[in-house]
């Protein structure tokens, strides 16, 4: 098993639970997003065709030059189409240097990374040694981020949420588990 199905199974239900009571994002303008830890007020510009880079951090906020007017569902729908590509544009500049940085601290070579869209996990390590990390990490600060790619360089020795494993991690990260506990408490506001 690539992972303990036990506490897979708690994570993945008490993560669905916390989902599930998110409301429902409406992409339009003031409503908050997070990227890096840090939260952000949605503006939305009307723009007259479609920019190679919609989406850009200014003034301590994120702003979206759209093409549709008010608040109508084709505009909401072409927000979030630009947000999820810049936060996973996002997502394979950040996660791979986080990546590369552990496996070197950890003794290993830098495996292939995939940044996906996964629903119910952070991260998850294949019986290759490919990682798979979800895009909506690089909502979180660059604590968490840490902890979820050190996490899953550690499944690359130990395939199992064993005492080694825990211990291999805490040293890499002495603080692991606060930054777990961060995550579980924190991680439905990144969905």
């Amino acid at each position: 098993l690539l992972f303990d199905q036990n506490l897979s199974y708690k994570l993945c239900a008490r993560l669905a639970e916390l989902t599930e009571a998110q409301p429902p994002r409406e992409f339009v303008s003031g409503e908050s997003f997070f990227y890096l830890g840090r939260r952000y007020r949605l503006r939305l510009v009307r723009g007259t065709a479609p920019r190679r880079k919609p989406v850009a951090v200014q003034n301590g906020r994120l702003v979206v030059t759209v093409t549709g007017t008010g608040h109508s569902a084709a505009q909401r729908r072409e927000t979030r189409q630009y947000l999820i590509a810049w936060y996973q544009r996002r997502a394979r500049a950040i996660v791979p240097l986080r990546i590369t940085y552990y496996a070197r601290k950890l003794r290993l070579v830098p495996p292939r990374l995939l940044i996906g869209d996964q629903r119910k996990r952070w991260g998850s390590c294949t019986a290759r040694g490919e990682l798979r990390i979800n895009w909506r990490i690089v909502m979180a600060p660059l604590a968490l981020i840490d902890y979820v790619a050190a996490h899953e360089l550690c499944h690359r020795r130990f395939h199992n949420h064993s005492a080694r494993f825990w211990q291999l991690l805490g040293s890499v990260i002495p603080d692991y588990e606060a930054r777990r506990e961060r995550l579980r408490r924190d991680g439905p506001a990144y969905w």
